[in-house]
């Protein structure tokens, strides 16, 4: 017998067993989606919260770096303009 045929009919006996022995198999199925339903809603709000958490740091980074490039960059002109007017005020 193909394996589907006999996974059909492990699954008609097992649901049948159940039913005998006075369990709610709707109850059951409507149980496991809710909590399966929860699991993966809560997992997704976990992977949104990581990447606006990750976003977030990124930006923080860059700006701090653009500042402290800004900063560099300001400074070398600025000692650059100072050397140009000094080295244009002595005579030749």
């Amino acid at each position: 017998m193909p394996d589907t045929i006999i996974s059909q009919a492990a699954i008609s006996f097992v649901t049948s067993e159940y039913k005998a022995i006075g369990l709610d198999i709707d109850q059951m199925q409507t149980h496991y989606l809710l909590v399966t339903g929860a699991k993966m809603i809560g997992l997704a709000f976990l992977i949104m919260a990581a990447a606006v958490s990750v976003t977030l740091l990124s930006a923080r980074l860059a700006a701090k770096l653009s500042r402290i490039l800004r900063e560099k960059y300001l400074r070398k002109l600025c000692r650059l303009q100072t050397l140009s007017l000094i080295n244009s005020q002595q005579p030749h």
